[in-house]
């Protein structure tokens, strides 16, 4: 099962890096709509909101995204535990 496991983070981890590229290159409000000062406001507010701030939607994503990475790696490592487990133990039952 744990096989299948990391396939299946790996392929959501690489999933979300993709969207978190596309979300850094496409994600800001480079120029307000006009120049008037509700405008500039919405879009400063915008940018923090969704890219800048400790809390942001980006920010966000990109954590979710390392948890993916995270979760896969600790599975690639209980995977190769019980290998090596298992290894272990058929070496000490084919010696008894």
């Amino acid at each position: 099962m744990l096989p299948g496991l990391v396939v299946a983070y790996g392929r959501a981890a690489d999933e979300m890096r993709l969207l978190v590229a596309d979300v850094k290159n496409q994600g800001r409000i480079e120029q307000p709509w006009t120049s008037d000062p509700v405008s500039v406001a919405m879009a400063e507010h915008y940018n923090d909101v969704v890219m800048d701030g400790a809390h942001s939607t980006y920010a966000a994503l990109r954590q979710y995204m390392q948890e993916l990475v995270d979760i896969r790696d600790t599975l690639k490592a209980m995977e190769a535990d019980c290998r090596r487990t298992e290894g272990e133990n058929a070496e000490l039952w084919g010696r008894a």
